[in-house]
């Protein structure tokens, strides 16, 4: 049984989320006037409006797609800073801004206000909240960095006098990096629930949970987990962590976070203190230096009980990205090392990477790697060293774009049975089309690409490497009449090597559609590649097709749509094989968005079976869905699974829901789910039974918690062990 105190997260996050809003605009109204237009005023005080303007008395004005109300309003206009004073209210699109006091800076996009308060809607949270939020404060400051609030509270209930709220002293949030909260407390119907001293929240997807986390799991057994932050000067703070777990037993951690204007990290570090002891250490480290940015991650973990029992691994990572005008220059590292008992393994990399575009038609990429692999066991030691280089020029001209490629693999050492087949020593590519050739009309006319390369390139066979002089052509076009249309394509390819072998590849391809109505037609087309000839090289070796294909689709009915697709395979007639392929057939009855039926059937011309037949169905109305899958495997004669999937199903103030998944094969469920949700005005009870019997850490999960409903909360309802989704009608061996 899994207990987890949701409500509060959610809220304070909810808040966090809100107040980050804060310090920017919400987004205006296009249907309102740009320029400042004065809509109504009982008085005007400004002699010349231009400059200044100071009006009062019943004032509405709009400006930049919003709506200014206020007792007065005063702007100089060369700074484009409104101060709203009395009743000031500032509408943008669905949302308003409330303050004794607003001034609105419409050139840096901010705002303050004193004595205050905010609706914001589910778009101005960008999907954050499913409802209006409310939020109000005694006083609020922001800049494009951080925004302040004193005296706030937070609820996303509707009433007058809300039946609960978050009340917080303080905070101090920096958009997409976190906020701190001082003093938070949430009250109900008046009374206090508790209370926290101080709160840091990351301002991030998956945020940590920051209280107590009660629950059981078949790794740790029973355990309490707490997190308890602790500010420290200027933006850092660090958080203490203190767990049990009944079967690993205490276990301690640290994470230290820190901020500056040129460094930003965090450092965090646990250790399980039972029989079986495990650490972990991790390091995130961003650093502006000069014009360029560095970047170094590592991570340490010996003995974990859920990545890596029995193994002590370690990843380091260092970047350093220094910009250019017209490019970036990339030095980077990284090492990773494997130690067990028995075998230990490592490997690591140098690289060099320089983008540069000289000039608006020329550019260049070069790119350097030094790597390096070593493993050991009881019986063998390997190591192998290679270093890569590519360079890449790139020129545009009027006719065509040439590019200049120079790669090689070399191994250092004694590497044994090494050898590249990625190697140009170099190569040169003009591509152009029919557009640069003959003229804008006349290359849509004949829309033909080419290409010409020359170049030496590996031979695996020889281990040495072969000139190649390469030409490529290709059409493709598509003429319409009616309700016919007749599309073909032709392609060449001319391969010349230096060992006196040559190759020339032909492709073609013809195919024809008649529309009887929008959604009838049928469909037929032949295609043909061969190569002539011999290659060295086994990046040009091509295989070999000559086959038909036809689809047909029939609208029987208004709302059915009947599909048949299948092919003929002229080799394979040739060599005495079947040559028709898999039948395959579809039905579709859609006749409203909220019901579909979908039933599908593969016939195998081989085995001459029905291999596989599916049935699909789906119900939306609302919050309410339904869906159905199934599936029958006609080889082995068994319905291989059925999947039933319900959410929505709503009886009074209680939502239900299930996901099942039944494996055929096995006669059991692969996962069962189950959801109740009871309806508390603004909050909503939950209870999750998640079992999933199959795949890594299968087992049985029982969640009860309250969240709010404004906000979308991540659940395991409908999904599996590692996030997939659960049934779907396709199924175990499809």
């Amino acid at each position: 049984m899994r207990g987890r105190a949701l409500l509060a997260v959610l809220a304070l996050s909810a808040v966090v989320k809100a107040q980050t809003q804060g310090n920017q605009l919400p987004p205006p109204d296009p249907q309102k006037r740009t320029p400042v237009t004065l809509i109504h005023a009982d008085h005007i005080h400004s002699p010349n409006p231009e400059e200044l303007l100071s009006v009062s008395g019943n004032v509405h004005i709009q400006y930049k797609g919003y709506d200014i109300y206020a007792d007065r309003v005063e702007s100089v206009r060369k700074t484009d800073v409104f101060r709203l004073e009395g009743n000031g209210r500032l509408v943008g699109e669905n949302s308003e801004i409330f303050g004794e006091v607003v001034v609105v800076d419409f050139r840096n996009d901010t705002f303050t206000f004193e004595d205050g308060r905010a609706r914001l809607s589910p778009e101005i949270l960008k999907g954050q909240a499913k409802e209006d939020v409310f939020v109000s404060g005694g006083s609020g400051t922001g800049t494009q960095s951080a925004f302040t609030i004193k005296k706030g509270m937070f609820t996303t209930c509707d009433k007058p006098v809300p039946h609960s709220k978050f009340v917080i002293e303080s905070s101090l949030i920096k958009p997409g990096k976190y906020a701190a909260l001082k003093n938070a407390r949430l009250e109900v119907l008046g009374h206090t629930i508790f209370g926290i001293p101080y709160l840091v929240l990351p301002l991030v997807e998956n945020g940590t949970r920051y209280l107590p986390d009660f629950g059981q799991s078949p790794d740790e057994g029973q355990y309490v987990k707490t997190r308890i932050s602790t500010p420290l000067r200027g933006d850092d703070y660090f958080d203490t962590r203190v767990d049990y777990m009944t079967r690993l037993g205490p276990a301690l951690g640290l994470d230290y976070h820190y901020d500056n204007s040129l460094i930003d990290g965090r450092f965090e570090f646990y250790t399980v203190l039972g029989e079986n002891k495990s650490s972990m250490l991790k390091s995130a480290h961003k650093h502006e230096i000069g014009p360029g940015t560095f970047n170094f991650d590592a991570t340490y973990q010996q003995q974990n009980y859920l990545t890596a029992p029995q193994s002590t691994l370690l990843n380091t990572r260092a970047q350093y990205v220094l910009p250019w005008t017209q490019g970036n220059t990339r030095l980077s590292w990284y090492r990773v090392t494997n130690d067990r008992t028995t075998f230990s393994s490592a490997s690591q990399s140098y690289a060099l990477s320089d983008s540069h575009s000289w000039t608006r038609k020329f550019s260049t990429q070069l790119d350097l790697n030094l790597s390096q692999t070593a493993s050991t066991s009881t019986s063998s030691s390997t190591q192998s060293d290679r270093f890569d280089l590519r360079f890449t020029g790139r020129s545009d001209f009027e006719m065509f774009t040439a590019d200049l490629l120079y790669q090689r693999s070399i191994p250092i050492g004694n590497t044994a049975n090494f050898f590249s087949a990625t190697d140009r020593t170099p190569m040169l590519i003009l591509r152009t089309d029919g557009s640069r050739l003959l003229g804008r009309n006349t290359g849509r006319l004949w829309p033909f690409r080419s290409e010409f390369s020359v170049g030496e390139l590996a031979d695996p066979a020889s281990g040495g490497s072969i000139t190649r002089f390469d030409f490529t052509s290709a059409l493709a076009r598509t003429e319409t009449k009616g309700n016919s249309s007749l599309r073909w394509s032709g392609g060449f390819k001319q391969g010349i090597y230096s060992d006196d072998t040559a190759q020339y590849v032909l492709d073609y391809s013809l195919g024809w559609q008649y529309r009887f109505t929008r959604r009838s037609s049928v469909d037929i087309g032949y295609r043909n590649h061969r190569a002539f000839g011999f290659t060295p090289l086994s990046m040009d070796r091509t295989g070999r097709n000559d086959a038909l294909s036809f689809d047909l689709k029939w609208q029987a009915l208004k709302d059915l749509l009947l599909t048949a697709r299948t092919g003929y395979d002229v080799l394979q007639a040739d060599r005495g094989n079947v040559p028709w392929q898999q039948l395959w057939f579809q039905t579709a009855y859609i006749p409203s968005k909220e019901f579909q039926l979908k039933t599908s059937s593969t016939y195998d011309t081989f085995s001459q079976v029905w291999s596989n037949m599916r049935l699909d169905a789906s119900y939306v109305d609302g919050d309410f869905h339904v869906g159905i899958g199934t599936r029958f495997d006609g080889r082995r004669s068994t319905w291989a699974t059925t999947s039933v999937f319900i959410q929505g199903l709503r009886i009074g103030r209680t939502t239900f829901g299930t996901a099942l998944d039944y494996n055929g094969f096995t006669g059991r469920f692969d996962a069962q789910h189950y959801s109740i949700i009871y309806d508390l005005h603004e909050a909503e009870a939950v209870l999750d039974i998640i079992e999933n019997n199959i795949g890594f850490r299968s087992g049985r999960q029982i969640a009860l918690f309250i969240r709010l409903k404004a906000f979308p909360t991540r659940s395991p309802f409908g999904s599996g062990t590692r996030g997939q989704a659960v049934g779907g009608g396709t199924g175990f061996g499809n």
